[in-house]
């Protein structure tokens, strides 16, 4: 039986809350282990189409917290970011734990933390992509080299039968 790899998602200093939002929905699509969120306690979800109720999050107030649980837990610590390897061809064997920084200053704070940064290459001027976009596209990336079965559809709308919604996720983990 293959073991697929988990991945779970720092967000380390987003100051918008539809992007708050926008990767909660991402993060549970792509079947993110746990969501932990950096920084600012108060947040609301904007555009998390009701999965912040079901995606398993925690707080941490400082990153180096944040990062010292998941290597713990043996998880590598990949930044997403301009000028790293191009995260479509990243070998995404074993559990990682993506950070995505502010939406102006990017990883400025976070890259001495990293053990490893990829980057999704572009075709346009753009300077950056929005961090909602830029981590959807990593996650998917990482999610697309896991043996792992897709959550069923019904009509043009997904679901997951296996993951109701439980109250104990419904609480946030504060360390």
């Amino acid at each position: 039986m293959h073991r697929h790899a988990r991945f779970r998602l720092i967000i380390f200093n987003i100051e918008k809350n539809n992007n708050v939002g926008l990767l909660t929905r991402s993060a549970y699509a792509f079947g993110c282990d746990e969501v932990i969120l950096v920084g600012k306690t108060k947040i609301r979800q904007t555009g998390s189409a009701g999965t912040y109720l079901k995606q398993t999050r925690r707080h941490f107030y400082g990153l180096a917290e944040a990062v010292q649980y998941c290597r713990e837990e043996g998880f590598l610590i990949l930044g997403v970011e301009v000028g790293g390897t191009p995260v479509s061809s990243y070998p995404f064997v074993r559990d990682v734990a993506f950070i995505l920084g502010n939406e102006g200053r990017g990883l400025a704070d976070a890259e001495p933390f990293c053990d490893d940064i990829v980057t999704i290459p572009q075709w346009g001027g753009v300077p950056s992509l929005n961090v909602s976009t830029a981590g959807a596209i990593a996650m998917y990336s990482f999610a697309c080299q896991q043996d792992k079965p897709h959550a069923q559809s019904h009509g043009q709308k997904f679901f997951d039968c296996n993951f109701p919604i439980s109250s104990e996720l419904n609480q946030t983990i504060k360390t």
